[in-house]
């Protein structure tokens, strides 16, 4: 016994396939705006993790000179945990 398929037909009998067209144009439309939001979260809140990292670190011109000595502190530290 095979399964009957309910397939979407014209009242002549013919395959709607605009119906099937649509709904496929729909589908990849949800898909498309589902990555693009997806994207756009994750790089919201990589915008804000660097916000937020750049007020921790209050990093500005007159604060050059901190960063570079704080770079090198962590790099010496990088470096003997390192050996």
């Amino acid at each position: 016994m095979q399964p009957t398929l309910d397939v979407r037909r014209h009242s002549d009998g013919s395959i709607d396939f605009d119906f099937y067209r649509r709904s496929a144009f729909h589908a990849q439309r949800s898909a498309r705006q589902q990555a693009f939001h997806r994207g756009l979260r994750f790089l919201v809140g990589c915008c804000r993790a660097v916000a937020a990292g750049c007020k921790n670190a209050k990093l500005g011109p007159c604060n050059r000179y901190a960063t570079a000595v704080a770079a090198r502190r962590d790099h010496a530290a990088a470096a003997a945990f390192g050996s």
